[in-house]
């Protein structure tokens, strides 16, 4: 088996629960110490970060997925779209 993608969440939390989203485009990560919830996408699709409800940011990456040939053009996709 090869590795789909490896990501560094950038957290010194530990992670807590990983879930995929019902469509099976997003990861989903929970941290122990009440680090909240991270969205990873993991195939093409949008994201909107509704953080500020007056200005919600909407990311689209489908074309990086369909162009992603290597783990590593994989991740920096993952990467782009999750981390505005």
């Amino acid at each position: 088996m090869t590795p789909y993608a490896s990501i560094d969440l950038m957290s010194n939390d530990e992670v807590y629960g990983l879930e995929f989203s019902n469509d099976g485009q997003r990861i989903f990560v929970s941290y122990r110490n009440g680090g909240g919830i991270q969205e990873f996408p993991v195939e093409g699709g949008t994201t909107t970060d509704n953080t500020d409800p007056d200005n919600p940011i909407t990311q689209s990456c489908p074309s990086c997925f369909e162009n992603a040939s290597t783990q590593a053009a994989i991740e920096q996709c993952i990467l782009t779209i999750s981390r505005p």
